[in-house]
């Protein structure tokens, strides 16, 4: 069965397609016009829909607008910590596409993932600093750079 997955932005088609290299990933660019919601149905005709929004207003007002469009869809929801779909650590978004059904086994892309972060039975990110690594429950804009091996000057 084929799928696709519906997000919000172009930097977060970039993120899916690095977990799940082979799904069909569009972007809504924001809020969707008419024209693009046909455009967006048309490449979803006689596939599985996944919405896969960011978890501020914004991101719940096009998650509802593509519900209402796609009443069939699966709706995945990530922590709201993370800052977006674009910020979420792709071993966290595997798994979340793997429960859905999206994705055939997270093991595999897991596996092929190597990364900063890693995420714990209780979904807690661990960060990597200079003295080691440190536990934290939320990842600000500020850390960022540090979680995915990005020099901030």
């Amino acid at each position: 069965m084929r799928w696709v997955i519906l997000v919000e932005g172009k930097h977060d088609v970039q993120r899916v397609h690095s977990v799940a290299p082979e799904a069909t990933v569009l972007a809504t660019n924001g809020w969707p016009s008419e024209r693009r919601l046909d455009v967006l149905k048309q490449h979803a005709k006689g596939a599985r829909v996944v919405i896969l929004t960011d978890q501020d207003a914004a991101g719940r007002r096009i998650r509802a607008e593509l519900g209402e469009l796609f009443p069939d869809a699966v709706h995945v929801y990530i922590r709201r910590s993370f800052n977006g779909v674009e910020n979420a650590p792709r071993e966290y978004l595997a798994r979340r596409l793997q429960q859905a059904g999206a994705i055939e086994q997270a093991s595999d892309v897991l596996g092929a993932l190597v990364g900063d972060v890693t995420v714990g039975a209780s979904d807690q990110v661990l960060i990597r600093r200079r003295g080691g690594w440190s536990g934290r429950k939320s990842v600000s804009k500020r850390h960022h750079g540090a979680l995915y091996g990005v020099a901030q000057r």
